[in-house]
């Protein structure tokens, strides 16, 4: 009779051990589910991020002389910053910017959701997102850049 109750002890461990152990896959399984639909989101805001950039220099070319109008290549941020503060001169209640800064904070939030699934430390998972707040801020939501 012992020996029965050590057999079945020893068949529950194995089942219990088995169950945790596809649990754990399940939540992997699901966790890099979310990832791959979280990475697909942030491409779908980098792209609709760039389509609007495009819009937004279009719409400067189009009130600029033509020595004084963007080209689409080259830039860094003297000029990214020269840019909104054209687009702020000319279009002031213009929303393309703050529309930007929303498709960026888009791509942040699903960026920072991203750091905490994959469980990077602490530190990333709070000073990714604060950065990202901060450069939206001053980039696409303050009136005067």
């Amino acid at each position: 009779m012992l020996e029965v109750a050590q057999a079945s002890e020893a068949q529950r461990y194995v089942r219990h051990g088995q169950k945790t152990n596809e649990s754990f896959l399940d939540t992997v399984t699901l966790k890099l589910i979310i990832v791959v639909l979280l990475l697909v989101c942030v491409a779908g805001a980098g792209l609709a991020g760039t389509l609007n950039y495009f819009a937004i220099v279009e719409a400067v070319n189009s009130k600029l002389k033509d020595g004084e109008q963007f080209g689409l290549l080259g830039w860094w941020i003297g000029k990214t910053l020269r840019l909104h503060s054209e687009y702020r001169r000319l279009y002031p209640s213009g929303n393309l910017l703050r529309r930007q800064g929303y498709y960026f904070l888009a791509g942040a939030t699903c960026l920072s959701i991203i750091t905490v699934l994959l469980n990077f430390g602490f530190p990333v998972v709070i000073f990714f997102p604060a950065v990202s707040g901060i450069i939206a801020w001053a980039m696409f939501f303050q009136k005067n850049v």
